[in-house]
């Protein structure tokens, strides 16, 4: 039994699944694998992604550390102008938006630094009646922010 034990470790080291030591962390091994019938599975997790952020009803979009929209679902176009336009490649401060939301430069400084911003916000919808929004800001890499709105009460 002893002989057969050593053999069975050697050529475990062999093949690189080394030696488990007691108390020590397991080592994880992750195998991938990929259907022939889909492209790859990175594309296809993005691509579901995007369709998801397409058809969020809430108001959400992707923005460089500048405040540009590099992305936004059709939601928040509606939203920030109003009918569904074509916002991506916008600053957020050349929305309506910047009347509502003063200091957008430092809340993105802020959320870059690592620490999510959650503002709330009053817009106008009609003459003497305002909403109160909750605004969100979260760091997704060094440089996108997502941007979210969603209402406080209905």
């Amino acid at each position: 039994m002893a002989a057969f034990i050593y053999e069975l470790k050697t050529v475990m080291d062999m093949m690189g699944f080394g030696r488990r030591t007691r108390g020590g962390p397991a080592k994880r091994v992750v195998i991938e694998q990929r259907t022939s019938s889909l492209p790859s599975a990175p594309n296809v997790r993005d691509e579901l992604a995007r369709i998801a952020f397409d058809a969020c009803r809430l108001p959400l979009a992707l923005l460089t550390p500048h405040g540009v929209i590099v992305r936004a679902n059709p939601a928040f176009a509606r939203f920030v102008m109003g009918a569904a336009v074509e916002v991506d490649s916008l600053p957020v401060q050349s929305t309506p938006l910047a009347t509502a939301w003063s200091t957008s430069d430092q809340d993105l400084a802020r959320t870059l630094a690592g620490n999510p911003v959650r503002r709330i916000i009053e817009i106008d919808v009609a003459a003497g009646e305002s909403r109160r929004l909750l605004l969100w800001l979260d760091a997704v890499s060094l440089d996108h922010i997502v941007l979210g709105v969603q209402p406080l009460e209905l």
